[in-house]
């Protein structure tokens, strides 16, 4: 059985936990200097309190603007050029932590997003 792209988009749309496609941003000489979000799902734009359009299709530094969204996006890019697979902790100006386990498909990286309240509950899997 085939898997339409509107089927998956549907499918992901229904998970517990978020799910993003990050495109990287590349200057001249080839520097990724930041990611545009080509899919969220809804509970992404949850955990960063935004509604799905206004992430999709924007760039990293229009969405968020975190004094350490450079550094984000280092982060980012060091993962995607090492084709190496990663965990981003971003701290929320809010409080808890937001977890980003990544790897890259393609020129894309696939990130799974997990909004932790506390520190604690990053070694709690029940």
């Amino acid at each position: 059985m085939g898997t339409q792209p509107a089927d998956a988009e549907a499918w992901l749309g229904q998970l517990p936990h978020g799910v993003a496609a990050l495109q990287p941003v590349r200057d001249d000489t080839g520097q990724v200097v930041d990611f545009r979000y080509d899919y969220v799902n809804a509970k992404v734009a949850q955990i960063f309190g935004y509604q799905q359009a206004a992430m999709e299709g924007r760039l990293l530094t229009e969405v968020h603007r975190w004094p350490e969204v450079g550094v984000a996006i280092e982060q980012l890019a060091f993962v995607l050029d090492t084709e190496a697979g990663g965990v981003v902790d971003l701290l929320r100006s809010g409080g808890g932590t937001v977890v980003v386990s990544l790897t890259r498909v393609g020129s894309r990286l696939i990130a799974a997003v997990r909004d932790l309240v506390g520190r604690d509950e990053r070694f709690n899997f029940a």
